[in-house]
């Protein structure tokens, strides 16, 4: 295995070597007063390392002025933080032409050490003239960002940006309830291609040397059977290992609190909120709430968060229910994308049929709730 290993090395760095606009030498961009820009309350850069509040909200921005690079010439970016909240979301954007550009949320975890191959970043190409990342937790924090730098195209940090890839995890989404790709947006290989080269690499390996033993070797199945197994390890290895980081995420994250504090922690939390406020308003406990919303997850989950109430959501049908089924002092919850038009004054309706008399109960900007007179 170890020969089907110095192999599979060889073939990424002589085929997969990021490419370079030739110039040289190149110099690694690191956080000086000269390229950092920063926005937040407090903060203070020393011998390289920026100490840093998060605002408000949580938000702090950190921006690496690049002027005038050629992308290709700088394949690999390294952010690394320290004492980062648990709740911290790092978004990467690129400034192009005076522009932002190209918006990317940073899912892989952990922070506090992470090499990206940045030509999976779309949009990296051309001359990049800033790099901004934003950091955002619930509640204001404290951090040390100790390294925002792009480095040129080197072997040993192409091997350094795949075992980030490797070793890395991303919090569960309501997305891996039905997909599983097994690496994130921006990994530079996939693992089980990666892991499925380098088995078979060694079989080569352990074929060439059988050969060229010239019969002091014999070939025995064991040792294909044994490559087969370790490199099985390996990839199982490497699912464990995110598979446990995001236990342990998600134990952070949601042990001790109640089922409803559950729900306004988890991923729909944003929805959960505006529902809750939707039900304050909401006097009868025997209310019929007809939920009309083109967005098939948000209606069920909308509908789901109602209860107690008698909630109503049609799959795949109009998303208003015929006058014979509508009565007085009925509620329509209209939630964004939806095609029904919903009037302050004059009432509530789809396209193409009649205005149903209501009152407006509550207004926000994803949602309106009316009232049938």
């Amino acid at each position: 295995m170890l020969l089907g290993l110095a192999m599979l090395l060889a073939v990424l760095m002589l085929f997969f070597h990021p490419p370079s606009s030739g110039e040289s030498p190149l110099q690694a961009i690191n956080m000086t007063e000269e390229t950092l820009e920063v926005v937040a309350p407090s903060w203070q850069l020393i011998d390289g390392r920026l100490d840093l509040e998060l605002a408000g909200f949580g938000v702090g921005v950190v921006t690496l002025l690049t002027p005038g690079i050629d992308a290709q010439d700088y394949p690999y970016l390294h952010l690394s933080l320290e004492h980062p909240p648990p709740d911290l979301v790092a978004t990467m954007s690129l400034r192009k032409g005076g522009k932002t550009v190209h918006q990317y949320i940073l899912e892989d975890q952990p922070l506090t050490d992470l090499w990206i191959a940045t030509r999976e970043f779309k949009g990296w190409d051309g001359s990049i003239e800033a790099i901004t990342i934003i950091l955002t937790s619930k509640e204001p924090s404290a951090l040390t960002v100790t390294d925002i730098s792009l480095h040129p195209a080197s072997a040993t940090l192409q091997l350094r940006a795949i075992l980030s890839d490797l070793g890395s995890f991303a919090p569960w989404k309501r997305a891996q309830m039905n997909t599983h790709t097994g690496a994130a947006k921006v990994a530079s290989f996939y693992p089980v291609p990666l892991v499925v080269t380098l088995m078979l690499l060694s079989f080569v390996a352990y074929g060439v040397v059988v050969i060229l033993s010239r019969g002091r070797i014999t070939f025995s199945w064991t040792v294909p059977a044994m490559i087969f197994l370790a490199c099985w390890l390996v990839l199982d290895l490497v699912w464990q290992n995110r598979l446990l980081r995001q236990v342990a995420h998600s134990h952070l994250t949601f042990a001790g609190l109640s089922p409803e504090e559950k729900l306004a922690a988890g991923p729909d939390a944003k929805l959960y909120r505006s529902i809750a406020a939707v039900k304050a308003h909401i006097n009868e406990p025997d209310a019929r709430v007809m939920v009309a919303t083109s967005d098939l997850y948000a209606g069920m989950r909308a509908a789901y968060f109602l209860y107690p109430l008698n909630a109503y959501w049609r799959l795949e049908r109009p998303e208003l229910p015929d006058a014979q089924y509508l009565r007085k002092g009925d509620y329509i919850l209209v939630l964004s994308p939806s095609r029904a038009y919903a009037h302050k004054d004059k009432g509530v309706r789809l396209p193409e049929t009649r205005m149903y008399p209501a009152e407006m109960v509550y207004s926000s900007l994803t949602m309106r709730l009316l009232r049938l007179k």
